[in-house]
């Protein structure tokens, strides 16, 4: 057996123990060798597991069951869906557990334990907007890992061209951000705010086209707007 398995088989025992102990003292009858501690500590030293791996596991067993078969299958490890079952803000909670699903790794997970991905709090997604992000980035499956990427291209600070999380990070107020609506030309996903007086594409409030190059903060219209507006971008100093 791994140690997670005996880990989890001593957690199973615990309610075991601390009954037993409670009778005993019911009954008048001392505790022999054997039989003092806690319930941790007797679990642990019945089948020879650290006692702070019982406490983990006792932890996932008591807040977050459907992480345990994820510790069995080592997609986790235990210290790390003992700190996800220790997390008081259920937001957090349930979006590491679904980070766990989707198959992110540790490094994720912690960064979504301390509140390090929640750049697309105030926006709604539509299932058009869902779709359209999906195929624009195929490995990001759901909203969460999306705003996961968002946030770490934003932490990194590396030249990411044609990227719509660097269009996010450069243009949009997210203040003021309330929705995110999309639309295709030449197969490319634009991204606007609807706080925007105009109607399709603009550079003035959210960059509807794609960031070029970071250095200058040069803006590539969408095709037809590219007729109507030749306006040159000066360059910052």
């Amino acid at each position: 057996m791994s140690k997670e398995q005996l880990a989890f088989l001593a957690a199973d025992l615990i309610p075991q123990l601390a009954k037993a102990a409670e009778g005993r003292q019911r009954g008048g009858k001392r505790a022999d060798e054997n039989e003092k501690g806690t319930s941790h500590e007797l679990a642990a030293r019945e089948l020879n597991v650290p006692q702070n791996a019982v406490r983990n596991a006792k932890e996932v067993r008591a807040s977050c069951p459907e992480l345990r078969q994820f510790v069995l299958d080592k997609k986790i490890g235990l210290s790390a869906a003992a700190a996800i079952a220790r997390e008081k803000d259920h937001g957090k909670r349930g979006a590491a557990i679904q980070a766990v699903q989707n198959g992110e790794d540790a490094k994720r997970i912690r960064r979504i334990l301390r509140g390090e991905t929640a750049v697309m709090d105030e926006v709604q997604f539509s299932e058009a907007d869902i779709a359209l992000l999906d195929d624009w980035d195929r490995q990001r499956r759901n909203l969460l890992e999306f705003s996961t990427w968002v946030a770490e291209l934003e932490a990194s600070n590396k030249k990411n061209a044609n990227c719509i999380g660097r269009v996010l990070l450069e243009n949009i107020n997210r203040k003021t951000l309330a929705k995110i609506t999309t639309a295709m030309e030449d197969g490319k996903p634009y991204a606007r705010c609807v706080s925007c007086p105009k109607a399709s594409f603009c550079t003035q409030c959210c960059g509807s086209g794609w960031v070029t190059q970071r250095e200058d903060q040069r803006i590539r219209h969408a095709p037809e707007e590219e007729s109507k507006s030749k306006k040159k971008t000066t360059r910052k100093k």
